[in-house]
């Protein structure tokens, strides 16, 4: 049982209750032998005896996080390096929340990304941006190249960690592995029992989900872009910003949306 949980835990079922006026609570924590089969929390309504369940993850991990940063900062070095005086203006390159690759692959990522910016940077007229999309068996990453200016020749990087935009790419494919993971499975165990569940997502990036409209928005268009019949014992989707809560996916709403 981590804090992390029990936190998330207790900032949703305050939200839950005041939203019902009802009084859920932590009955028990039932995932402890389960080897992962099982959701995480029963609650259970103190004055009516109703009861919910309550799987709870991360949207992302804080140690593939920060080894990230520090191998892109080595990566990024050496392609601003091998583009010096080859770009006819000022570039930037924002990162992705995340790249996938082992050390041994680092040469022929930079290499592919440097080729990637001089074939498209010419296209670019100041503010516009396109994707740079790398792609090979050993890893798959999508980037953004914008121009800035057409004076001087130089690229810098922007890590869209210090961005208030979250990047859809990055989410739709969360949302996958979130869903992937066994969380359906594990809150069926709930629906085998007739109650609602609910999938708790503690939002660990250093973008916040409220900072802008837009960021709910790719959240909420992820989750509604979901097979609700395969993910059918999924009832709602919370995510935890902080202190904040949003709800971005209610099964209910989608059926009728789909039925109409």
């Amino acid at each position: 049982m981590s804090d992390g949980e029990e936190r998330c835990l207790r900032i949703f079922l305050e939200w839950y209750n005041k939203q019902m006026k009802s009084n859920y609570k932590k009955k028990r924590k039932m995932d402890q032998d389960s080897k992962g089969k099982m959701y995480d929390y029963l609650c259970e309504d103190t004055q009516t005896g109703s009861q919910i369940a309550v799987e709870i993850s991360s949207l992302f991990d804080s140690a593939v996080n920060n080894k990230f940063k520090i191998g892109w900062a080595e990566i990024f070095s050496n392609i601003r390096k091998n583009l010096e005086g080859k770009l006819n203006g000022t570039f930037m390159l924002h990162t992705p929340i995340s790249i996938n690759y082992k050390k041994k692959d680092s040469k022929k990522l930079i290499k592919d990304i440097t080729e990637k910016v001089l074939n498209l940077h010419k296209t670019l007229k100041v503010g516009e941006d396109t994707k740079v999309n790398i792609s090979n068996p050993s890893f798959k990453i999508l980037l953004r190249l914008e121009r800035i200016n057409d004076s001087s020749s130089q690229i810098v990087s922007l890590s869209d960690h210090k961005c208030k935009r979250i990047p859809p790419e990055y989410v739709q494919n969360k949302v996958r592995d979130i869903l992937e993971k066994g969380k359906n499975d594990q809150l069926g165990k709930g629906k085998e029992t007739g109650i609602e569940t609910f999938l708790v997502l503690e939002n660990n990036l250093p973008v916040s989900i409220g900072e802008t409209k837009g960021n709910k928005n790719i959240f909420s268009k992820a989750f509604d872009e979901i097979n609700y019949r395969k993910y059918s014992f999924i009832d709602h989707v919370i995510i935890i910003d902080k202190n904040k809560v949003y709800e971005i996916y209610n099964k209910l709403n989608i059926k009728k949306r789909v039925r109409s």
